[in-house]
Protein backbone atom coordinates (compact mmCIF):
# COMPACT_ATOMS: atom_id res chain seq x y z
CA UNK A 1 0.00 0.00 0.00
CA UNK A 2 1.12 3.40 -0.53
CA UNK A 3 1.77 5.67 2.08
CA UNK A 4 -0.75 8.69 1.47
CA UNK A 5 2.71 10.82 2.82
CA UNK A 6 4.79 9.47 -0.19
CA UNK A 7 7.39 11.72 -0.22
CA UNK A 8 8.44 13.83 -2.91
CA UNK A 9 11.43 11.93 -3.76
CA UNK A 10 10.18 8.64 -3.91
CA UNK A 11 7.14 10.03 -5.93
CA UNK A 12 9.97 11.11 -8.42
CA UNK A 13 11.93 7.59 -8.03
CA UNK A 14 8.49 5.77 -8.55
CA UNK A 15 8.01 8.01 -11.81
CA UNK A 16 11.75 7.16 -12.84
CA UNK A 17 10.85 3.17 -13.05
CA UNK A 18 7.49 3.76 -15.22
CA UNK A 19 4.96 3.80 -11.90
CA UNK A 20 2.70 5.55 -11.83
CA UNK A 21 0.66 6.88 -8.30
CA UNK A 22 -2.79 6.91 -8.21
CA UNK A 23 -4.70 10.64 -8.51
CA UNK A 24 -6.15 10.33 -5.44
CA UNK A 25 -4.74 7.95 -2.47
CA UNK A 26 -6.93 6.99 -0.18
CA UNK A 27 -7.45 8.20 3.45
CA UNK A 28 -5.16 6.30 6.27
CA UNK A 29 -6.23 3.75 7.20
CA UNK A 30 -8.74 3.05 4.48
CA UNK A 31 -7.93 -0.18 2.69
CA UNK A 32 -9.06 0.77 -0.51
CA UNK A 33 -7.80 -1.95 -3.10
CA UNK A 34 -5.16 -2.38 -1.09
CA UNK A 35 -3.57 -5.89 -0.60
CA UNK A 36 -2.72 -6.94 3.43
CA UNK A 37 0.82 -8.66 2.52
CA UNK A 38 2.03 -8.19 6.39
CA UNK A 39 5.49 -8.24 6.88
CA UNK A 40 8.75 -8.98 5.07
CA UNK A 41 11.66 -11.65 5.47
CA UNK A 42 14.55 -12.43 4.03
CA UNK A 43 14.87 -15.72 1.90
CA UNK A 44 18.14 -17.19 1.24
CA UNK A 45 18.57 -20.78 -0.70
CA UNK A 46 22.26 -21.77 -0.64
CA UNK A 47 21.37 -24.32 -3.67
CA UNK A 48 20.21 -21.90 -5.84
CA UNK A 49 22.88 -19.07 -4.56
CA UNK A 50 20.01 -16.55 -4.27
CA UNK A 51 18.61 -14.23 -1.38
CA UNK A 52 16.12 -11.56 -1.12
CA UNK A 53 13.09 -9.99 1.08
CA UNK A 54 9.50 -11.26 0.52
CA UNK A 55 6.65 -10.78 1.94
CA UNK A 56 5.66 -13.38 4.34
CA UNK A 57 1.90 -13.60 3.64
CA UNK A 58 3.30 -14.83 -0.22
CA UNK A 59 4.33 -18.54 -0.79
CA UNK A 60 7.11 -19.71 -1.87
CA UNK A 61 7.36 -22.83 -4.25
CA UNK A 62 10.96 -24.27 -4.40
CA UNK A 63 11.80 -26.56 -7.65
CA UNK A 64 15.27 -27.86 -8.22
CA UNK A 65 15.96 -25.11 -10.81
CA UNK A 66 13.80 -22.19 -9.06
CA UNK A 67 12.05 -20.33 -6.49
CA UNK A 68 8.49 -19.13 -7.03
CA UNK A 69 6.97 -16.18 -4.83
CA UNK A 70 3.21 -16.76 -5.35
CA UNK A 71 0.96 -13.64 -4.14
CA UNK A 72 -1.62 -15.31 -1.96
CA UNK A 73 -4.67 -14.47 -4.33
CA UNK A 74 -2.56 -14.94 -7.98
CA UNK A 75 -2.17 -11.86 -8.77
CA UNK A 76 1.62 -11.78 -9.08
CA UNK A 77 3.74 -14.43 -9.52
CA UNK A 78 7.93 -13.66 -9.37
CA UNK A 79 10.52 -16.62 -10.76
CA UNK A 80 13.30 -16.47 -9.53
CA UNK A 81 17.03 -18.85 -10.95
CA UNK A 82 20.10 -19.11 -10.52
CA UNK A 83 22.36 -18.96 -14.28
CA UNK A 84 25.34 -21.04 -12.92
CA UNK A 85 27.03 -22.09 -16.58
CA UNK A 86 28.58 -19.10 -18.60
CA UNK A 87 26.02 -18.23 -20.46
CA UNK A 88 26.29 -14.73 -22.98
CA UNK A 89 24.74 -11.86 -21.79
CA UNK A 90 22.58 -11.05 -25.14
CA UNK A 91 21.80 -14.69 -26.20
CA UNK A 92 20.36 -14.75 -22.17
CA UNK A 93 18.36 -11.77 -23.25
CA UNK A 94 17.01 -13.01 -26.26
CA UNK A 95 16.16 -16.46 -24.67
CA UNK A 96 14.02 -14.93 -22.33
CA UNK A 97 12.37 -12.75 -24.36
CA UNK A 98 11.44 -15.63 -26.74
CA UNK A 99 10.64 -17.93 -24.36
CA UNK A 100 7.78 -15.13 -22.87
CA UNK A 101 6.13 -14.85 -26.50
CA UNK A 102 5.96 -18.34 -26.71
CA UNK A 103 4.05 -18.38 -22.80
CA UNK A 104 2.26 -15.37 -23.35
CA UNK A 105 -0.24 -14.52 -26.04
CA UNK A 106 0.88 -11.49 -27.36
CA UNK A 107 3.86 -10.36 -25.69
CA UNK A 108 5.31 -7.46 -26.55
CA UNK A 109 8.58 -6.18 -24.88
CA UNK A 110 8.06 -2.25 -24.12
CA UNK A 111 11.67 -0.80 -22.63
CA UNK A 112 14.42 -2.27 -22.26
CA UNK A 113 17.38 -0.61 -19.20
CA UNK A 114 20.43 -0.78 -17.97
CA UNK A 115 19.82 -0.80 -13.91
CA UNK A 116 21.63 -1.99 -10.73
CA UNK A 117 20.84 -4.55 -7.99
CA UNK A 118 22.59 -4.73 -5.05
CA UNK A 119 25.90 -3.03 -6.34
CA UNK A 120 25.42 -6.21 -9.51
CA UNK A 121 24.81 -4.77 -13.13
CA UNK A 122 21.38 -5.96 -14.54
CA UNK A 123 19.07 -5.45 -17.69
CA UNK A 124 15.47 -4.83 -16.53
CA UNK A 125 12.83 -5.77 -19.42
CA UNK A 126 9.36 -4.62 -19.00
CA UNK A 127 6.86 -6.08 -21.14
CA UNK A 128 2.86 -6.64 -21.57
CA UNK A 129 0.37 -9.72 -22.98
CA UNK A 130 -3.25 -10.60 -22.84
CA UNK A 131 -4.18 -13.59 -21.74
CA UNK A 132 -6.54 -15.89 -23.63
CA UNK A 133 -9.51 -14.61 -20.96
CA UNK A 134 -8.36 -11.10 -22.21
CA UNK A 135 -6.93 -10.19 -18.53
CA UNK A 136 -4.31 -7.79 -19.24
CA UNK A 137 -0.89 -8.89 -17.40
CA UNK A 138 2.05 -6.71 -17.10
CA UNK A 139 5.51 -8.54 -17.02
CA UNK A 140 9.38 -7.53 -16.27
CA UNK A 141 12.36 -9.19 -15.86
CA UNK A 142 15.79 -9.05 -14.33
CA UNK A 143 19.14 -10.35 -16.02
CA UNK A 144 21.67 -9.85 -13.43
CA UNK A 145 25.37 -10.10 -14.93
CA UNK A 146 28.87 -9.91 -14.18
CA UNK A 147 31.52 -9.75 -17.21
CA UNK A 148 29.25 -9.96 -19.18
CA UNK A 149 27.85 -13.31 -18.48
CA UNK A 150 24.48 -13.60 -17.26
CA UNK A 151 24.02 -14.71 -13.39
CA UNK A 152 20.83 -14.74 -12.39
CA UNK A 153 17.27 -14.17 -13.64
CA UNK A 154 13.88 -12.76 -11.80
CA UNK A 155 11.16 -13.12 -14.16
CA UNK A 156 7.74 -11.58 -12.65
CA UNK A 157 3.81 -11.53 -13.76
CA UNK A 158 1.24 -9.30 -12.49
CA UNK A 159 -2.28 -8.47 -13.07
CA UNK A 160 -2.70 -4.93 -14.58
CA UNK A 161 -5.24 -4.14 -12.23
CA UNK A 162 -3.16 -4.99 -9.59
CA UNK A 163 -0.12 -2.68 -10.98
CA UNK A 164 -0.65 0.31 -8.87
CA UNK A 165 -0.60 -1.89 -5.33
CA UNK A 166 1.67 -4.46 -6.03
CA UNK A 167 4.47 -3.03 -8.47
CA UNK A 168 6.39 -1.36 -5.32
CA UNK A 169 6.05 -4.63 -3.94
CA UNK A 170 7.68 -6.71 -6.44
CA UNK A 171 10.04 -4.00 -6.69
CA UNK A 172 11.19 -4.08 -3.28
CA UNK A 173 11.87 -8.01 -4.31
CA UNK A 174 13.97 -7.62 -7.06
CA UNK A 175 15.50 -4.91 -5.39
CA UNK A 176 16.56 -6.68 -2.99
CA UNK A 177 18.56 -9.89 -4.94
CA UNK A 178 21.56 -10.63 -3.63
CA UNK A 179 23.97 -13.37 -5.56
CA UNK A 180 25.78 -15.42 -2.63
CA UNK A 181 29.01 -17.10 -3.22
CA UNK A 182 29.45 -19.54 -5.83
Amino acid sequence: MVSPQLPRLEGDILQRWGWHLPDELPPAGEKKGAVDIGGFARYSNEQQGLSFIYPEKWNIQEEEEAIHLLHPEGFARVTMLRIWEDSDLQAALESVEEHLAQEYHDFAVTSRTKVMVNGIDAWRVDGQSTSTEGINVIHNFLLLYESGLARALALCALLEDQYVTLSPIVEQISGSITLLED
